[in-house]
């Protein structure tokens, strides 16, 4: 599902749909807000999730190399930072990447934590956006982040279903 504007109506809707098709993962790869508050679209991904059929909600944290941008501010939804591994064999020279967003939501007890984990996000090579689509430069961004932190979820509800129902435990 997908919306063709930023309007918080049109992107509930697409969430929406997608739930009604039983969907268990929702990828989100756009942002609002950046004022470290939640606002309407974080409440709404955090109503969703805290009922059946109880999805996992990841959302890319930005590229803002600052804060958090919403809906990842959400309790309930994985915020996900960009990692570069440098492209090296080890995890020793791996960092969070300079664009990535890091900084922790407002608390009144300073009791969040943002991003909740971080993926490869740097130089990711991909088909390009256009025609002929061949392979493009790399491309750096929480957008790729996302995505694979999503797709690990739904691998770990698929080994064990009882994850379905425990949004928490994933």
């Amino acid at each position: 599902a997908n919306s063709q504007d930023y309007y918080e109506t049109s992107l509930i809707k697409a969430s929406d749909w997608a739930l009604s098709k039983g969907a268990n993962v929702l990828s989100l790869s756009w942002g609002m807000e950046r004022d470290g508050y939640l606002h309407i679209m974080d409440k709404y991904y955090d109503y969703i999730t805290a009922r059946p059929p109880y999805p996992i909600v990841t959302k890319s944290a930005g590229n803002t190399g600052g804060r958090i941008t919403t809906p990842g501010n959400a309790w309930n939804v994985i915020a996900v930072g960009a990692a570069d591994d440098k492209n090296t064999p080890t995890w020793s020279g791996d960092i969070m990447a300079y664009y990535s967003a890091y900084i922790d939501p407002i608390s009144s007890h300073g009791d969040r934590e943002k991003p909740e984990v971080a993926a490869v996000g740097s130089r990711i090579k991909s088909t390009d956006v256009i025609s002929p689509w061949v392979p493009s430069p790399e491309y750096d961004g929480t957008s790729f982040a996302g995505p694979a932190v999503a797709g690990e979820a739904a691998l770990l509800m698929s080994k064990n279903s009882t994850l379905k129902q425990r949004p928490e435990a994933v």
